[in-house]
């Protein structure tokens, strides 16, 4: 599991300390890479509604070039949003 070998071993399962820090550090950054990713394919999604004005459940295809990498986003700016949206319904703790 991620983040259990916090301790002073030498190895953890015939692998050093160090490399099983990287293996977590890579991990992490594709899932956090996968998470962005999947937002802004959300936000043009929206953005593609918008314009057509379809409703928000009504699929939509990505155009060809695939979704624009433009804006620049963190996982703070995807998670802050949503807690902020969820707020708005009466259910935010």
């Amino acid at each position: 599991m991620l983040g259990e070998h916090g301790g002073t071993d030498s190895s953890i399962e015939g692998g050093s300390v160090q490399q099983q820090g990287m293996y977590e550090h890579l991990l992490l950054d594709s899932l956090q890479g996968f998470i962005i990713n999947c937002e802004r394919r959300a936000r043009q999604e929206n953005k593609i509604r918008k314009l057509r004005g379809l409703r928000e459940n009504v699929p939509v295809a990505i155009p060809y070039g695939g979704v624009d990498a433009d804006e620049d986003l963190e996982l703070d700016d995807v998670y802050f949003e949503k807690s902020h949206e969820d707020d708005n319904d009466g259910f935010g703790l």
